[in-house]
């Protein structure tokens, strides 16, 4: 696997030119090592965001998408999905002393350090969060009414048999922010930290489904 990042100006680069590139392509995944970035305090539920078991999620080095067997955590990206901790005034990053363990892996130049690391070893909610917490009880909730597995047959349904699919779809949806809005509300977390303990929004989700599933469609359909 060689990623496009590999490709460089200096086919003997040996060391990081500060281009930006690995950061603009996403915030790294956490791996179990970089619990004490949490504990530390660099890192905390805003700036993360969960992709649970079922989904999908691009390998970053062979730009393959690939079904996760188990949940990875994520550091968020901004708008243009660039790494939230990249400053682009001058292509720094504004954790650098205390960045995960797959930043400081990546070498452009050479990836074989950081190829072992994809979805190995990596860090779950449950380490972070006390078995018997309230948030810990919300997120087991949360994965039986908002499987991942019900949202991907639902949207094979929705394809299949048509409308009345797509109406149980938007009533999923509207529930899925109903009660991340209650959580917000009682419990005391913004949006964004919803996104780490709950995973993407149910939207989102669907949304990554639907176009597998466009892509797998027959063209004459």
């Amino acid at each position: 696997m060689i990623s496009d990042i590999y490709i460089q100006d200096n086919v003997n680069q040996r060391e990081c030119k500060r281009c930006g590139t690995c950061c603009k392509k996403g915030g790294p995944c956490l791996h179990s090592e970089d619990r004490v970035l949490l504990v530390k305090g660099v890192l905390g539920p805003p700036d993360l965001v969960t992709y649970r078991a079922g989904e999908m999620a691009l390998n970053p080095l062979s730009k393959e998408l690939v079904c996760l067997k188990s949940e990875m955590i994520k550091i968020r990206g901004d708008d243009q999905g660039t790494c939230i901790f990249f400053r682009y005034a001058d292509n720094s990053c504004t954790i650098y002393e205390n960045r995960p363990l797959e930043c400081r892996r990546l070498k452009c130049w050479d990836t074989r350090d950081i190829e072992g690391l994809f979805l190995n070893d990596t860090l779950m909610r449950m380490d972070l969060i006390p078995e018997d917490s309230l948030l810990s009880e919300l997120i087991k909730a949360y994965e039986i009414t908002y499987s991942i597995s019900s949202i991907w047959q639902l949207c094979r349904d929705s394809f299949d048999e048509g409308k009345g699919q797509s109406d149980r779809r938007q009533v999923l949806i509207a529930k899925d922010m109903e009660f991340r809005n209650k959580v917000m509300e009682t419990v005391g977390i913004d949006q964004a930290s919803c996104n780490f303990f709950f995973g993407r929004p149910v939207a989102d989700i669907i949304a990554v489904f639907e176009t597998i599933l466009c892509e797998k469609r027959p063209k004459n359909e």
